[in-house]
């Protein structure tokens, strides 16, 4: 009776009964226990749970780090490579038949913004566009930006 529970972006979880609810799920200690007419079942319970967290920190305060603390295998994945982002910037211009040339003003612009989440770059690359060759999008968000409006 083996389980599984997928959970993305779990520290958006803003239900506090949501919240009850996996913290059950994920107990180790979960059983059943079951009375029928013919007889009695008891059954330990296993799960596995993958769950992936963008705000670690905010993750670890939901339930006073009860719900932290269920997961006991923490994994993490730094930003992917300049050649995997290649990657992901060229699958996502053949879907609109853009420019490639796009692709590495976008990947030098995100570094030079510290963006390390891919979709962030994906971003990047499809709003610049043909603005990426000249600078022009660069420029304009650089004007633009709550750090230029001395906002931060």
């Amino acid at each position: 009776m083996p389980r599984v529970l997928v959970i993305e972006e779990a520290e958006k979880i803003a239900s506090p009964e949501a919240l009850d609810y996996m913290l059950a799920l994920l107990d180790i200690r979960g059983e059943i226990r079951k009375q029928t007419a013919r007889t009695q079942i008891q059954r330990d319970i296993k799960m596995l749970a993958v769950c992936t967290v963008n705000d670690v920190g905010l993750f670890k305060q939901m339930r006073s780090g009860a719900l932290y603390s269920r997961f006991t295998n923490k994994v993490y994945f730094k930003r992917p490579t300049h050649a995997m982002l290649t990657e992901i910037c060229a699958r996502e211009l053949r879907k609109i038949n853009g420019d490639p040339r796009w692709i590495e003003p976008a990947i030098a612009f995100a570094d030079e913004l510290g963006v390390v989440d891919p979709r962030q770059v994906q971003a990047i690359l499809l709003c610049g566009a043909e603005g990426l060759l000249d600078g022009g999008y660069q420029r304009s968000v650089r004007e633009t930006s709550i750090e230029a409006a001395g906002l931060a």
